[in-house]
């Protein structure tokens, strides 16, 4: 399964998590069992790979469970393909993937710090979300948009500039910038963001954003990767096309 397949929950997947050496983020779709974080951890343990961080919350019908734990393999005794494959053979794990987060970083950019350094976030439901945007709307109609996208754009500089802090400033590859930004949208539960096209012109998706039906466009979110985009590349995008698709938010950024 791609990482762009990967089921999302509105209620995100946001944990807290320490730095760490070799880390890889193990995603995993499993069965409503009170037992499955304790084995899933056993597994873990018998490779002698670290647990840095780790979500489980119910899908909403209850039956099945999403996780994911941050794992520092660096010690370990098995490699990541193999800790998937008994991952798999467990009768209470459904689905296992696993991706290697060496250069992704988000836990920086989640606020606010606790004092032990760690770092949470505040979750708002997607539900809940959509009404506020819808509220907020009718209320104020075409200024909330332009409120929206301000507010987002101020969100995702600041989301921007904690990416930087974690890359080499002589860092010439994209990549990592864009893997940055993608990691924190789907931890903080904004949704699946995909990224296509170059610096002068980007595509974006971003699934699941206000809930698959809807027909609202989140101005925030537009925002938000505008914000951060420009931010990362130094560059001010302006939207040239905005819609939804069915699965989310579509939009398309141009320089200015």
């Amino acid at each position: 399964m791609s990482e762009a397949n990967l089921p999302f929950v509105p209620r995100s997947l946001a944990i807290s998590s320490p730095p760490g050496k070799d880390v890889y983020e193990f995603y995993l779709v499993v069965k409503n069992n009170p037992e499955i974080f304790g084995t899933v951890s056993n597994i873990f343990t018998q490779k002698h790979a670290e647990i840095l961080g780790a979500h489980l919350q119910l899908s909403n019908d209850r039956k099945s469970g999403y996780a994911i734990f941050y794992v520092e393999m660096e010690k370990a005794s098995a490699g990541a393909i193999e800790i998937v494959g008994l991952l798999k053979r467990n009768k209470l794990v459904i689905e296992s993937t696993a991706f290697q987060r060496n250069r992704v970083f988000f836990e920086a950019n989640m606020f606010p710090p606790t004092s032990g350094g760690h770092y949470r976030v505040f979750i708002m439901g997607a539900e809940s979300w959509r009404n506020l945007v819808s509220t907020f709307k009718r209320k104020f109609g075409s200024p909330a948009d332009s409120i929206l996208y301000s507010q987002g754009v101020s969100a995702g500089i600041e989301m921007a500039i904690g990416i930087e802090s974690r890359i080499d400033p002589n860092e010439k590859d994209a990549a990592p910038k864009l893997a940055n930004l993608k990691g924190l949208f789907r931890a903080t539960g904004l949704g699946l963001l995909e990224i296509h096209g170059h610096r002068d012109n980007f595509e974006v998706s971003i699934s699941d954003s206000m809930g698959s039906n809807s027909e609202t466009i989140d101005n925030f979110l537009v925002g938000v990767t505008a914000g951060a985009l420009g931010r990362l590349f130094s560059k001010e995008y302006v939207v040239s096309e905005l819609k939804t698709n069915g699965k989310g938010l579509v939009t398309t950024f141009r320089l200015t």
